[in-house]
């Protein structure tokens, strides 16, 4: 299962239905399930990334947690990156003015770990809080 229907099986899990555009706080619990069940895989990372797209230019503001994994050539050396995307956007407001942030988990022992370091940041509080007007889950190439 590719993991962009595994996250879409999870939000079925927990009673989303695919017409119904889920919260930031429906994301993000569904990203935590799935980020608990990948995490330590060999060369998979967690990352959290609010900000805006085309600042200068006013853009959206957006809230993307990714999922990224490594892929690996025939000869098991490095061939690229591939991630899900669980992206949702915002109209810019005063109240997002400023917020931009990015973490990897990296760093963390365990997911959990890395989830309450996310969760304590003022700008995850901030951002899970937002309304936004769009949800796209998409796995991609990198």
């Amino acid at each position: 299962m590719q993991p962009d229907e595994r996250f879409r099986a999870i939000l079925c899990e927990m009673g989303i239905e695919k017409s119904e555009v889920p919260t930031a706080e429906v994301i993000w619990s569904a990203f935590k399930v799935y980020g608990r069940e990948i995490f330590g895989g060999e060369d998979v990372g967690l990352l959290f990334q609010v900000g805006r797209w085309n600042a200068s230019r006013g853009g959206d503001f957006y809230f993307d947690p990714v999922c990224q994994f490594e892929i690996a050539d025939e000869d098991g050396e490095y061939s690229h990156y591939e991630q899900l995307h669980c992206e949702m956007t915002a109209g810019y407001s005063d109240e997002l003015n400023g917020i931009d942030e990015t973490l990897w988990s990296f760093d963390y022992p365990s997911a959990d770990a890395f989830f309450d370091a996310v969760e304590k940041l003022p700008e995850f509080r901030a951002a899970i809080s937002s309304r936004y007007k769009l949800v796209d889950i998409y796995y991609e190439e990198c």
